[in-house]
């Protein structure tokens, strides 16, 4: 299983070795995302919404969790 793990990684890596754009593109999008997600983080957190993104969050890493086990 490791080494299924490890072997589709560097297939991965060796994608963007090959096609560099796709390397800038993936970059790009996840600025962008990173963007949206710090300032939507921002706004929140000043109104009363902010425990409404806790609660969700905590039952989303809870389902996670129980997957898990």
């Amino acid at each position: 299983m490791i080494e299924d793990i490890r072997e589709n990684i560097l297939a991965y890596i060796q994608i963007y070795q090959q096609n560099p754009f796709k390397l800038v593109t993936l970059l790009v999008d996840l600025a962008i995302v990173l963007f949206l997600a710090y300032n939507l983080l921002k706004i929140v957190k000043d109104s009363r919404a902010w425990q409404l993104v806790k609660g969700i969050t905590f039952l989303v890493i809870g389902t996670w969790l129980s997957r898990m086990a």
